[in-house]
C-alpha cells in the first residue's frame, strides 16, 4: 500500500484527491497472469465466491467505517508509519472500499 512511496509523495497525493484516484487506479498484481488491476482481482474474488461467501465479505466490507480504518492505522508506531503515510493509507483504503461497494 504505497510502501515504496516516500512520505513526501504521500503528502502530495492526499492533498490532491484526483491524483490519489489516478495513483490508486495504477495498482496491478505482477503475481497473476496478465498483471490484472488490484481492484479487478477483488471484484473477481467476489464473483468467484459462493453467494454466501460473497455476501459475508460484502457485509464485512460494509461494516468498515473511516473510524475503523483510522483506529487500526493509529496503532502503527509513528517510527514505522509517518502521519502523512498514515493519512495516505486511510484515504486509499476508504477510496478502494467505496469503489468495491459502489460495484454491488
Amino acid at each position: 500500500m504505497g510502501f515504496q512511496v516516500r512520505p513526501e509523495t504521500h503528502a502530495a497525493l492526499i492533498q490532491d484527491p484526483e491524483r490519489l484516484r489516478r495513483w490508486a487506479g495504477r495498482g496491478h498484481c505482477r503475481y497473476f497472469a496478465g498483471q490484472p488491476a488490484l481492484l479487478a482481482l477483488a471484484r473477481q474474488a467476489f464473483e468467484l465466491a459462493s453467494a454466501r461467501g460473497s455476501n459475508y465479505w460484502m457485509a464485512r466490507l460494509e461494516a468498515v467505517t473511516d473510524g475503523t480504518i483510522e483506529s487500526a492505522l493509529v496503532k502503527a508506531p509513528s517510527a514505522l508509519l509517518s502521519v502523512p503515510s498514515r493519512t495516505f493509507c486511510q484515504e486509499l483504503l476508504s477510496y478502494n472500499r467505496r469503489r468495491l461497494l459502489d460495484d454491488q
